[in-house]
């Protein structure tokens, strides 16, 4: 009888760790999918790993949106609006994808078409921002270059004084 009891009680640990695992690697999948993270996206579970075109515009909106969230020098020089900015375009870009892929094979040329430059357009936005925030951040890091050089040239110029009175003074 206490080897059913707890046999019982291993077969409900085990069954609970399964769901638990499962519920989790949904979640996962889910959250994969996603072209801005926390933002649910209308977009089919198959578009993971589906060679359509609309599947791979996704995946592309999904890429560009993690590229420019990875570029932590956005948040130090202040471009972290324009990043939202971008995010929030990537998830209308990727509605009207989701809204293209409804439509029938033979009605989908054109509007495909619109959606990729769409695409196109968010993962420039994405490259531009990133050059702009490296071009912001080495601009601050040559203005503080020069503060530097001028300070140095300061403690230069002082110590040139100070030398020139103490020799005034023959002082050690």
């Amino acid at each position: 009888m206490r080897v059913l009891v707890l046999l019982g009680v291993l077969v409900f640990i085990v069954a609970v760790v399964a769901t638990v695992v499962a519920i989790s690697g949904k979640r996962s999948f889910a959250r994969a999918g996603e072209v801005v993270p926390g933002v649910a996206t209308r977009a089919p579970a198959s578009w993971a790993g589906a060679h359509s075109p609309e599947a791979k515009l996704h995946r592309r909106l999904r890429d560009a949106v993690a590229a420019g969230r990875a570029n932590a020098a956005l948040d130090r020089v202040g471009l972290t609006e324009a990043r939202a900015a971008i995010e929030g375009q990537a998830v209308v870009v990727d509605d009207a994808l989701v809204a293209v892929a409804a439509l029938p094979v033979s009605m989908r040329g054109k509007a495909l078409v619109d959606v990729e430059s769409a695409v196109q357009a968010v993962e420039t936005a994405v490259g531009t921002l990133g050059a702009t925030s490296a071009r912001v951040a080495l601009t601050g890091v040559d203005g503080v270059l020069a503060e530097v050089r001028e300070r140095v040239a300061l403690l230069a110029a002082a110590r040139a004084e100070l030398e020139a009175e103490a020799e005034g003074r023959n002082l050690p």
